[in-house]
Order: C-alpha cells, then structure tokens, then sequence
C-alpha cells in the first residue's frame, strides 16, 4: 500500500481529544511553572531557568520519536493512553530525583560529578515534556484534517493551566500542586480509557493513582540543596523553623537558634559594645533574606543600630527625619527609624506572608504594640509603589542584594533611581547599602547610574551629592536631593571616625587607597572613558535590560581564564557563561536527538500533487523561524510586563495566559480559512508588535500608576490581539506539510520544538546585551523571514 494512503495511526472512528489535549497542555504548562519555583527553592533561581528552557527539549524529541515509530501503524488509543501515564507518573518522580542529587552549581569548576547530575537532572526533567509533547504530535499526525483545532486545544489549555497554577500556590504547598498535577492527569487517563472501552487500562490508570495517594509522606515533601543557606544553618545545635509560608512568590522560613544566638546587623562596627536582641533569621528560599528581631519598647536595647553605616541619614539630619520608606524586607529599617523616632514609616514588601508575621503571628516578639500607628505597609512591588505614591519622604532606604548577572532586577535601574530620587523632599537622602567584593562592581555600576540619574536631573555637579561609607564586608552610598551642608560633612567624619568607617566619598583627605582612586576618577568628568576602559561591564542598567550585575565582558573573560591557575576564574560570575554554554549544548542536544535522527530516518514518500510541493528546507526553515519568534516575543514581553504586573511568576502566567489563549483562538480561527489567511497573517502581526513595542516605549511610565486590576486588564488587551496572529502561522505550516504529506507532520514539530528551546536560551543572551527591545526587533524579522520561506 502507498504510504501516502495508508493511516500512520488507527483511530478506529475516534473523534479528535481535544478535551484531554487541552488537559494535559494545562498541566505541562503548569508543570513547567512549578518546576521553576521548586527549582528555585531547591537549588538556585538562575538555574531554574535554564534547566526548563533545556528540559523543554523533550518536547521536540517527542516529534522525532513520532516520525520513527510511524513507520509502523500506532494504535491512538494505546499510544495516548501510555502518553498520558508517563507524564503523570515521570512528572512526580523526575523533580524526586532532581532534588535528591546533590548538585552544586558553585562546584561545576572543580568537580567533574557535578556535571554529571546536572545533566541526570537535566534528562529527568525532560520526560514528562516528552510525554506530554508525544500526546500532541500523536494527536495531530492521527487527524491531519484536524490541525488547527488541535493546536488550538493545546494552546488554550496552556494558557489555562498558567492562570491555574497562579491560584494553586496561594492555597498550597508547591510539592502538593505537584502531586495534584499528576493525580489529575492520572484521573483524566482513566476517564479516556473509559470512554474507549479499555477496561484494562482503565483498572492500571486507578491503581497507579491509588500508588500515589499511598506513598510515603517523606516522598511528598521538597528538599533543598545541602549546599543552600538553610540547610546549613539547621546543622547548628538547636537550630529549628519556627515558621514557614509560602506562596507564589516564595517560600519564607523563620528559624530559632536556641544554642549559639543569631546576630544579624549588617556591618556592625567592631568598636560597638551594646548588646543584640533575641534574633529569628528569616530565609527565602533559602537564602538568607534578613531576620525578626526581638523588641520590648525600650529603645536602649536598639542601640546597637546606632553602629551600623545604614545609621548613617539619621545622624547628618539628627530629629529631621519625619517620613521614611523601606523597600523590600524590614529587617533592620523598622527598628532603626523607630530608635531614632520617625513618626511615619512606610514599608513596601510584596510578599504579604512576611507583612502577617509582623502584624499577626510574631506581633508580640517583634513589639508592634510599640510601632504600630507610625507603621504603614504595602504589599506591591517597590518600583509599582514609587510611580504610585504622592508622598515625598526624608529618607529612603533599600538594600542591593548581590544576584545572579542573568537575573533582572526593576529596583536596581536607572529609572528606578530617578523614580525614587523623585520622591524626595527637597533635603531628603536616598540610602542604599550594598555588597562589597573586589573588585567592587556592584558599587562603581551604582555609582555610574547615580552620576547620570543626577546629570538627568539637572545637577550641575553630581558628586558633590554623592557620600559613601565603607564598612567591614559592605558600602553605604547616600544621594542627596541637595549637597551635604558643612555641619553634616562634620556630622559624617564624626559617624565614620566613632565607628571605625572608612569615609571613601567625598575623599575630604589624600587618600592612595584603589577602590577611593576608582571612585574619584568615576566621580571625574572623564567617567565615560574609566567606565570604557575598565575590564567589566558597567554600563547602566535600565528597564529594557535590567541586568544591574551583569559584568561579564569577553575579552577580560579570555584573560581571567589566562590567569586559572593564580584564581583568575573566581572573579567572573559564571551564569553568563553557563547560559552560553546551555545554548551550545541545546544545539548539540537537539542537532544529535532531533535533526540528525530525522534526516536518516525520513520516510521517502512522493507529496500527494505537484501543486502541494514544498521543498524540505523551506519547510524546516519556516518552522525554524516561527519556533524562534514565538518564544522571543514570549519572553520579551513577560520580562516588560513583569515591570508593569510587579513581580515574575505573576508576570510569566498573565502573559502566557494571554499569548497561549489568544494564539489558541487564532489557530481555531484559521482552521479552514489557511488560503485566506496567509496573505494577512504575518503582515498583521508585524504591524501590531510594532504598534506595541511604540506604546510601550512611549507610555510604559506612566502605566505603573494604575491600579493593579486595570494593569492587569491593560495587559491582557495588549498582549491578546497580538497573540491571536501569533497563533496562526503555526496551523498554516501544519496544514501546508500534511498538504504535501502525513509523514511531514512530526518533523515539523520536531523543528519547532528544537527552535523553542533554542530560542529560550538565545532570546536571554540577546536581552542581556540588546535588551528586551532587541528581541522584539529580532523577532519580527524572523516572522518576515518565514512568511518568504512559507511562499
């Protein structure tokens, strides 16, 4: 029998499943969200993203694993049945077996194992996306007439499964949304066995959700990293969590060390003899994020504060501080304008669970009796509360926590320093404390950001706004609205000289110390050629490329690495180039896993007519190009409306939600309507993006005002227009190989599935150094480039 005539796949008078195809895109979108907070608590938040982006290899590996087994005629019913199970039962175990190994990501340097379960986890990860991508491509190679309404279930049921999640984690722990997930595809397995009379599988679907509801309660609970600082911290004698609470945003654990007492007050000055309270440290995923401490009323017992650089606005304007705003955790902040009897404090922490510790359940340790009426909190963003606000205060106060260079960050940007300066009165200080390594990075970025914000503003002389204090292991840089008068330069060398501080900035003295000559000649009008010539990226991080600690450049990369064996390689930070080297091994994996194994297996089949011909290369190049464009306006836009909606996870399922059920209706739409649509498809998404991108660079600002439910609504009518055409050019390359011929159909989504995981990772490289503008324009290109490849 002609090839071209025979069924690849029996369906025996089966309708198409949309229904459990929507069901099992739901949960592996739901899944692949999830994995990024487990990941996150479990390991590091920067290696969750990677390992997804590489884990979704396994989706495109279902396509090349669909075109060998389709040499033989599949029975539907059988093969769906076994997809379903596989996800259900490998996506529970794989995360077991990821947090079970004991991976480091510190260590990959020197030791050659931690390669080795970095790539276990990386293969358990990608079989539930395996599973889940064989059910898709099985279903659209048995209904070829069926493609768009296919795509589009899928889609849309992803899009679902990511509004779904989001609500999940408010009601419970990660590892039971978790289980929940695999029950509920277990359930949904049985309901299709039901319904094609498969009473034996039927029987093994229920007794494999019965194996689940049985396991072990060790089994059902997350781990982390031994090498993590919680984990750590435990191992103290009479270490224990007191509290835990977790959301969508974190998971937060309070931990009592009964034993040997917490001291957490950054850079207390060796020379301060006032005791410490009572002190719960405070972990967020863990890592330490802070600490409770215990406080009576009595203002003697905070007069260890007095004694820390962040003191430092209280004494150069002593009983002028009225209004002070804390972002992010209180911490230290609280109790610190409390000694010193601020009247107003403002407190923004956007998760709500560590804003209920303080107001509920350690209410009593922490003394909100004492400060409650003076104490305002808000449970948005910071940078969403800066636009916000009308208030203008005397002091505002936030740490720079040191990160991951691939991680973005919306507080630590030139807008978002000129936002806060803004919110200054007219003697106010902006009073940020930061890490302190050498070489300084972090310091002379944030310097270079300050000068500019100031320049931006008018100042004639930016330095002379400028104080920075160096402490044991951190630095404290002050800018002021207005510079420091003569009673509070006299006020700083007293503070520094009491405390044993290193005054770096004004230098007041001569001084041959490096980082000050750093400083001077950053402060010098001959900064732009310093911050060209210095060995690493200081540019200023903006809101199109938040990457405040990113400051890798190549040639000093290729220097360092000259220098390995004198420790030349502990000065770069390694996420930069393990997202490269994530990128490398995605074209290895998916040139050896996907592409090599398609072009020596390719059944040789004539297409059905002439008419119908589409050359292969212009076929996996289209597929290429929509893959790639897909997910970098995917990932542009989740990354700028995560500026707008506050905070990632809220970010990642509003526009994915969005992106996936508006590309679901535009694939429903152009089912049947391909000759129609493929003239006006790509020419309406070109000049929607662009109107977009136009909107956002023009009024991005401004939108940070609204209230968060019509900056919701306003992101979802923004994206979903968009979407719908973004989810046409896939159906009408399906249509058009199924056209040519059934057995074109698992290769092009096996193109498409490589291109996604490709496109993950190079869209990240290419944020970092174009920004998220960058991809926007990239990805236009290459939807031109597919619509001629499509011709």
């Amino acid at each position: 029998m002609n090839s071209n005539k025979r069924a690849l796949i029996s369906t025996r008078s089966l309708r198409p499943p949309y229904a459990f195809i929507a069901l099992i895109s739901a949960a592996m979108l739901a899944y692949q969200l999830l994995l990024m907070r487990l990941l996150a608590i479990v390991h590091w938040h920067h290696f969750a993203g990677l390992v997804i982006s590489l884990a979704l290899l396994g989706f495109a590996v279902s396509g090349t694993l669909m075109s060998v087994l389709s040499r033989r005629q599949l029975n539907f019913s059988s093969w769906f049945f076994l997809a379903q199970i596989s996800f259900a039962l490998t996506a529970f175990a794989s995360f077991l077996i990821a947090q079970s190994l004991p991976f480091n990501a510190l260590a990959l340097l020197w030791d050659n194992w931690q390669l080795v379960y970095w790539l276990a986890i990386y293969a358990a990860l990608a079989l539930p996306f395996l599973a889940a991508g064989f059910a898709i491509v099985l279903s659209l190679t048995a209904f070829p007439t069926d493609t768009g309404k296919l795509y589009a279930a899928d889609l849309i049921g992803a899009g679902v499964g990511a509004i779904l999640l989001l609500f999940s984690l408010q009601h419970w722990l990660p590892m039971q949304v978790l289980l929940g997930l695999s029950l509920l595809v277990l359930l949904a397995a049985a309901v299709f066995a039901a319904s094609a009379q498969r009473w034996a599988q039927l029987l093994a679907a229920l007794l494999m959700v019965s194996v689940l509801l049985l396991l072990p309660g060790e089994w059902k609970t997350r781990q982390l990293s031994e090498y993590k600082p919680l984990p750590q911290t435990l191992l103290v004698p009479g270490s224990r969590i007191v509290s835990e609470r977790s959301n969508a945003l974190a998971l937060l654990s309070l931990v009592d060390s009964g034993k040997i007492p917490f001291r957490y007050a950054p850079d207390l000055s060796l020379l301060n003899t006032a005791p410490i309270p009572q002190q719960l440290a405070l972990f967020a995923d863990g890592e330490i994020e802070g600490a409770l401490s215990h406080y009576n009323g009595e203002k003697s017992t905070l007069d260890f504060l007095q004694h820390i650089p962040a003191a430092l606005p209280y004494f150069l304007q002593p009983k002028a501080v009225h209004q002070v705003l804390v972002l992010g955790s209180p911490g230290i902040y609280l109790l610190l304008a409390e000694r010193f009897d601020v009247p107003m404090i403002s407190i923004v922490s956007a998760n709500p669970a560590l804003r209920d510790w303080y107001q509920h359940e350690f209410a009593e340790f922490v003394g909100r009796a004492h400060w409650q009426s003076q104490v305002q909190w808000s449970s948005e963003h910071p940078r969403i509360f800066l636009a916000r606000t009308p208030t203008r205060f005397d002091l505002i106060q936030f740490s720079v926590d040191q990160a991951s260079g691939i991680a973005e960050h919306y507080l630590y940007t030139l807008e978002a320093l000129n936002t806060a300066w803004q919110r200054l009165h007219d003697n106010g200080w902006l009073s940020l404390h930061l890490p302190l390594r050498q070489p300084p990075l972090a310091l002379l970025k944030m310097l270079a950001m300050s000068r500019q914000m100031l320049r931006d503003n008018g100042v004639a002389d930016p330095a002379a706004q400028i104080i920075v204090v160096q402490g044991v292991r951190s630095v404290q840089l002050l800018i002021g609205r207005q510079p420091p008068t003569s009673e509070q330069l006299s006020a700083l060398q007293r503070f520094t000289a009491s405390n044993a501080f290193q005054l770096l900035w004004p230098m007041l003295s001569k001084s041959t110390l490096p980082l000050q000559t750093d400083i001077a000649m950053m402060m010098s009008g001959n900064a732009e050629a310093f911050i060209e010539r210095y060995p690493f990226e200081l540019r200023a991080a903006s809101d199109d490329r938040p990457y405040f600690f990113h400051f890798f450049q190549y040639q000093s990369a290729l220097s360092l690495f000259a220098l390995r064996e004198q420790g030349g390689l502990a000065l770069l930070d390694w996420a930069y180039p393990l997202l490269w080297l994530s990128l490398l091994q995605a074209l290895l994996l998916s040139g050896l896993l996907v592409l090599l194994p398609l072009y020596c297996l390719k059944p040789k089949v004539k297409p059905i007519s002439h008419e119908n011909r589409w050359p292969r290369w212009r076929q996996s190049g289209y597929f290429l190009c929509i893959g790639l464009a897909f997910m970098a306006l995917e990932i542009a836009f989740i990354q700028k409306y995560r500026l707008l909606l506050g905070e990632p996870l809220y970010a990642a399922a509003v526009v994915l939600a969005s992106i996936l059920i508006g590309a679901g209706i535009g694939s429903y739409y152009s089912a049947g309507r391909e000759h129609k649509l493929r003239a006006q498809a790509f020419v309406w998404l070109l000049c929607i993006a662009l109107l977009q991108l136009w909107l956002w660079l023009a009024a991005s600002g401004s939108l940070l005002a609204l209230p968060l439910a019509m900056r919701w609504l306003l992101a979802m009518a923004l994206m979903l227009p968009l979407a719908f055409w973004m989810g046409v050019p896939m159906p009408l390359g399906l249509a058009k190989a199924a056209a040519v011929s059934p057995h074109r159909l698992p290769i092009a989504w096996a193109v498409n599935g490589s291109a996604s995981v490709i496109g993950a990772l190079a869209s990240n490289l290419l944020a970092i150094e174009t920004g998220f503008t960058g991809i926007i324009v990239a990805a236009l290109l290459l939807y031109a480039a597919a619509a001629w490849l499509y011709r």
